[in-house]
């Protein structure tokens, strides 16, 4: 259904909230399965598709955040540089 989208969407953001380690690892399947369920019913397939999507924005977020990166003229290794600066300052 149309709405199934945004319920996803809802349940994965609200399980945002919980403990979780580094990226949401595990919560985040966790929740995108539970949400699915009510339209895919196959434990392996619910998985697969809590795996592809966080994947996908994962991907999406380093891709936009390298393109900002260049395009500020910038790369990770001046970021350290200009951390340890700030450090040592």
């Amino acid at each position: 259904p149309w709405f199934a989208g945004v319920f996803v969407l809802v349940v994965i953001n609200l399980a945002g909230i919980l403990p979780a380690p580094p990226s949401g690892v595990g919560v985040y399947h966790y929740a995108a399965m539970v949400a699915v369920s009510p339209w895919i019913k196959d434990d392996s397939a619910a998985f697969a598709f809590a795996l592809i999507c966080h994947a996908t924005s994962v991907a999406v977020a380093l891709t936009i955040g390298t393109v900002g990166l260049a395009r500020k003229g910038l790369s990770l290794g001046s970021l350290r540089r200009m951390a340890k600066e700030q450090v040592a300052e």
